[in-house]
């Protein structure tokens, strides 16, 4: 199967294929958004829960598409 999209709906696409690839949003952000995001998950929540771990090779590092922008290709995966 082949789909093209564009804008909004390509980034809702790639954001339900990255939780199929077991990535999530704050794998995409850079530089001071990355950051704060990550500090923020490694302080203790309201809740008194600590940060979460995440599974090995489930990490950005992992993918070989890890600097993939916005745009989206449905495409055999490799």
């Amino acid at each position: 199967m082949h789909v093209e999209a564009a804008g909004l709906l390509a980034a809702c696409f790639q954001h339900e294929v990255d939780h199929l690839d077991g990535r999530l949003f704050i794998d995409r952000l850079t530089g001071e958004d990355r950051r704060h995001a990550m500090r923020a998950l490694r302080e203790p929540s309201a809740g008194g829960k600590g940060p979460q771990r995440r599974a090995a090779g489930a990490g950005p590092e992992s993918r070989p598409d890890a600097g993939s922008g916005s745009s989206f290709f449905a495409g055999p995966r490799t």
